[in-house]
């Protein structure tokens, strides 16, 4: 660990002091776009696999298959979203892309129709750029493994020899290793620093608001990083699904008109806002609004499944998920958003386990942090000088 050397202390010491966003350099990533092309080599082989089938099966049994997978493909989509075990997300993203691939090889070249009974009227060209968008979507996952390996390689090399107490940190020259810790005891500031660096092993960055949700007893982890996947779903779901329905103008009829503009503008809002995150709160930013329409899209498929579009009106039924993002995903995300990490990690009780319930935790993985909260409980909050982050600070080597 670079923090088992005194000099590297005294770095993230400064950073702390002046409220800088601390971070390490990191390693770039081996034969990054050669692994990423690989999941849409998935995605193509099960297109193939739907035509072939064309001519193979007979229509009543690719309608089955293509139906029950697109039912089915739902499952690596969240499982790719709720899981921080890398290895079955790589099986997850190849699964996920080759069904999304083979439904729109069969219902997107216009050979085969989709059965009423999922309540959805689209054409073959709305299902051909949703399975494609899909496919991206599994690479993007796949994008999201690597960074996260290259995470906990990062986390795992900054533990390494690293006992988080200050003293235990080599200097070449002693009276350096004196001098710098009697600064940082004169300060008072011994614990903070340690917790900064706890926080930085644990979230991939540390900064002041990271370090005061962790005294909610909230854990971190992974909150530094920003998955990939969920925006590609977030594109999907809240811009591709209602432009689909404002060009094919039979789909949202009556007084349901205004459904996907409304859904289409708060998509975009979503984005808007994202990008106007600070770089601690975009990991749950992206997380809030990819689960969220993960989630969506799948209850819209499995009621029109089940049997439940034929209960509502036409208007309704083929509207249904314009409908419901625009009045309750929509504002329900934006909303979160807007509230943020610090926001629901403060709400007593509820906000932790919201919290908890949308990033994705380490699965066990990492070494335990319950020093931090023992540190939280202990902590004078009013001597905090961790009122504003300036950027940026990369404690990174000597």
């Amino acid at each position: 660990s670079i923090y088992t050397r005194i000099w590297c202390v005294y770095e993230a010491f400064l950073a702390y002091e002046s409220n800088k966003l601390i971070y390490t350099a990191r390693n770039p990533i081996a034969r990054f776009w050669r692994r990423i092309l690989f999941i849409l080599f998935f995605w193509a082989l099960g297109f193939f696999l739907a035509c072939v089938s064309q001519v193979a099966l007979p229509a009543g049994t690719c309608q089955l298959v293509g139906s029950s997978l697109m039912l089915g493909a739902m499952v690596p989509s969240l499982y790719a979203l709720t899981s921080w075990h890398l290895d079955r997300v790589r099986i997850a993203n190849r699964v996920g892309a080759m069904a999304f691939g083979f439904v729109g090889g069969l219902f997107g070249t216009g050979w085969s129709e989709l059965p009423s009974i999922l309540g959805l009227k689209r054409e073959p060209i709305c299902f051909l750029v949703s399975s494609w968008c899909c496919g991206m979507a599994f690479a993007a996952s796949e994008a999201d493994v690597l960074w996260g390996e290259a995470a906990r390689l990062e986390s795992d090399q900054l533990r390494l020899g690293y006992t988080g107490c200050l003293e235990d940190a080599h200097a070449s020259v002693p009276q350096d290793k004196a001098d710098i810790l009697q600064e940082i005891d004169s300060l008072g500031l011994k614990s903070e620093v340690e917790h900064a660096v706890e926080v930085l092993m644990r979230a991939g960055m540390s900064t002041p608001r990271l370090r005061r949700v962790t005294r909610h007893g909230v854990d971190v982890y992974g909150a530094g990083m920003w998955s990939a996947m969920p925006l590609m779903l977030l594109g999907c779901t809240v811009i591709l699904e209602p432009l689909e329905n404002i060009f094919t103008k039979d789909i949202c009829i009556g007084i349901w008109w205004w459904a996907p503009f409304l859904f289409l503008s708060m998509g975009c809002a979503g984005f808007v806002l994202f990008l106007l995150q600070g770089p601690d709160q975009k990991g749950f930013a992206a997380a809030v609004a990819g689960k969220c329409a993960c989630f969506t899209y799948l209850a819209v498929i499995l009621v029109g499944a089940c049997g439940g579009s034929r209960m509502l009106p036409t208007s309704v039924s083929q509207c249904g998920l314009d409908i419901v993002g625009a009045v309750f995903v929509g504002p329900l995300v934006l909303i979160m958003m807007l509230i943020g990490l610090e926001g629901f990690a403060a709400i007593p009780t509820l906000g932790p386990a919201i919290v908890r319930l949308v990033l994705p935790g380490d699965g066990g993985c990492l070494h335990s942090m319950s020093g931090w909260f023992a540190l939280a409980a202990h902590a004078d909050d009013s001597s905090d000088p961790e009122d504003s982050a300036s950027p940026v600070s990369s404690a990174t080597g000597d």
